[in-house]
Formats: C-alpha cells, structure tokens, sequence
C-alpha cells in the first residue's frame, strides 16, 4: 500500500488513478495518464512571435511556464522564460519607439 500525495489515503501500489480523490499516481503518469504538457511548444510559439506581438508571448508563454513548472520540466522552463524575457525587451523598444516621436 501507498499513500496517495493529494488526499494522504492508503491505496494500492499498482494504482494508476487514485480511488478516492481521482488524482493520477506515480504509476499513472509512468504509464502517460494525466494532463499532457504543452509548455515547450507554447514556449516556441512564444520565441517566434516575441519580437512582433509582445503581448500574446507573455500570455502564451506565462501559460507554458506555469505548466512546465507544475510538470517539473526544466526545458520548458527556460524556453518560455526567454521567451518572456525576449517580448519584455521588445515591448521596451516599441515603446520607446513610440514617445521618441
């Protein structure tokens, strides 16, 4: 027996879905089960629309580092924080841009 880490009740080991609260097991996300992590395609998308359209980058990009940080996935971490990052600069520019006028 384990115990699950959402609701702290005992179930079996070859659990993949926990029986009392649903949530996916160690063993479930091994065999693909639970929500799928988009964060490096987001994080993509984010990089090659960054430099044009700031705006929508920081809320895909803000969707993917939430879902990278949830799922412990260090690569798509870095790709949206750059991406983040790139758009900041970005939108720096195009501001200055637009009250040097």
């Amino acid at each position: 027996m384990i115990i699950c880490d959402s609701c702290n009740r005992e179930i079996s080991e070859n659990a993949y879905v926990c029986d009392f609260c649903g949530k996916v097991t160690i063993a479930g996300k091994k065999m693909g089960l639970g929500p799928k992590d988009y964060s490096i395609l987001l994080g993509i998308f984010g990089l090659l629309i960054s430099l044009f359209i700031p705006l929508i980058t920081w809320g895909l990009s803000g969707v993917g580092y939430k879902q990278a940080k949830e799922n412990s996935n260090n690569k798509g971490l870095a790709i949206n924080t750059v991406a983040i990052i790139i758009s900041i600069i970005s939108m720096i520019y195009y501001l200055y841009q637009y009250f040097k006028r």
